[in-house]
């Protein structure tokens, strides 16, 4: 509270005062006063509190002055550490905000300037990110194999090899995308994106394949949005295969487990659909009267 306290420290040329204003920035950095702690680095000439700063604002989702003072950095500092930490944060706060080209630009540019491996691929793995959604998936890919051939950690490698094939997927490429959902779950089988992987191979693969693999992971006992999302793929895909009394208990259960919203809707429809296939119209009529009653029958 006290160095928070606005006090004449002297020059700024003067080393103590430089110091007490670096300290003067932190006690206002720690109070919230972003901006004054802003004034008093500056003041002392200190851009890693100018850094800290930016920081601050990303943290608290003030994306568009964290990027400004960190913008500002870049542009102040000669090539070093320092600046490949600020245009590190300068990207992650044009992802946030959705300025995907400035903020490629600045996960690159953190990338080539960085002097650690590690950091320098998670640049490029965040810059895949921004390409992705930018929508060039193809160009993303390109991105996300060059961060997978780095050091990164654990979680980074498994989010790599994952946006891998989910770029492959988007871009068009099926079967190089089934290939590649298909060595991320080998190589990652307890990764964050293990189940999802799953689904999305079984999605390309042919019926003998997918429907063991969507069996399994409907019947797993697990729960999570892709486990669901597997029992809804199951049941559809039974259902083109004519086997309608499976179908059917697969929709019947996602109905009866109501965890998701929207596939309750589609799975109330795919009951209706499988009594009418089964001949039991009664049974179509009162699953039509169920969905109808619930408010979800869209016009479609």
């Amino acid at each position: 509270e006290t160095l928070a306290k606005e006090a004449p420290f002297g020059p700024v040329d003067d080393e103590r005062a430089g110091h007490l204003w670096t300290a003067r920035g932190a006690a206002l950095e720690k109070l919230g006063r972003h901006d004054e702690a802003r004034a008093a680095y500056e003041r002392a000439g200190s851009r890693a509190g100018l850094l800290a700063v930016a920081n601050a604002h990303l943290n608290a989702g003030r994306h568009d002055e964290a990027a400004r003072v960190a913008r500002s950095l870049t542009e102040e500092l000669s090539r070093s550490p320092e600046r490949a930490a600020a245009w590190l944060t300068l990207g992650e706060a044009c992802l946030a905000s959705k300025q995907y080209a400035e903020g490629e630009r600045a996960f690159l540019a953190a990338a080539d300037e960085s002097d650690d491996a590690a950091r320098s691929a998670r640049a490029r793995l965040r810059a895949g990110w921004c390409r992705y959604l930018a929508g060039d998936p193809r160009a993303a890919r390109s991105l996300f194999e060059a961060a997978a051939r780095g050091p990164l950690d654990e979680r980074d490698a498994e989010e790599a090899s994952f946006l891998t094939a989910r770029a492959a997927e988007a871009a068009g490429a099926g079967a190089e995308a089934g290939a590649l959902f298909e060595r991320h779950v080998v190589g990652h089988p307890r990764g964050a994106h293990a189940v999802e992987a799953c689904v999305r191979y079984a999605r390309l693969a042919p019926d003998e394949r997918s429907i063991p693999i969507l069996e399994g992971l409907a019947d797993s006992g697990a729960t999570s949005e892709w486990i669901e999302i597997a029992g809804f793929d199951l049941a559809e895909r039974l259902s083109a295969r004519g086997r309608h009394e499976d179908a059917r208990r697969r929709y019947e259960a996602i109905v009866a487990r109501g965890r998701d919203a929207e596939l309750v809707t589609r799975a109330r429809y795919g009951v209706a659909w499988s009594a009418y296939a089964l001949h039991d119209l009664p049974g179509a009529a009162r699953a039509l009267e169920a969905l109808s009653g619930s408010g979800d029958l869209s016009p479609a």
